[in-house]
């Protein structure tokens, strides 16, 4: 099966280490569509009363199992600096709550941020901080 070069993406995660803060930039959100669940990339502004959060799983830091929230996933053009294709998959709805007004405004893809990992699962939260660009 041919795959087109447009919808060759990477699903390499971005990964934290607790209290190690990491430089973020963002070009864009997968979303859903509300009444269908497609899933979506948008760029700049984002309208949240348009738009719905999607399921997410991922292992338990403990082995566990696994567990599954609903939230987006914003694309990572850059890493410290570094030039990337990773998503960071935003469950944490504190998190959430932090970046609302850049996706509101559609500045979440013109500021880098520094992002910190606070605590393990299940209280697991970030400290989010907008830097703001270099001229």
């Amino acid at each position: 099966m041919s795959v087109r070069l447009s919808e060759d993406k990477s699903r390499e995660p971005v990964n934290f280490v607790q209290g190690v803060r990491k430089r973020l930039r963002f070009d864009g959100i997968t979303v859903t569509v509300c009444e269908t669940g497609e899933r979506v990339f948008l760029t700049g502004a984002v309208d949240l009363n348009a738009w719905c959060l999607f399921d997410q799983s991922g292992l338990k830091p403990d082995g566990s199992g696994t567990w599954t929230r609903k939230g987006y996933s914003l694309h990572a053009i850059e890493e410290d600096g570094v030039a990337v294709d990773k998503n960071w998959n935003v469950v944490a709805v504190k998190a959430r709550q932090q970046l609302r007004a850049d996706l509101e405004t559609g500045s979440y893809v013109v500021f880098e941020y520094g992002v910190t990992q606070q605590g393990v699962a299940p209280e697991l939260n970030y400290s989010i901080e907008r830097i703001p660009p270099t001229v």
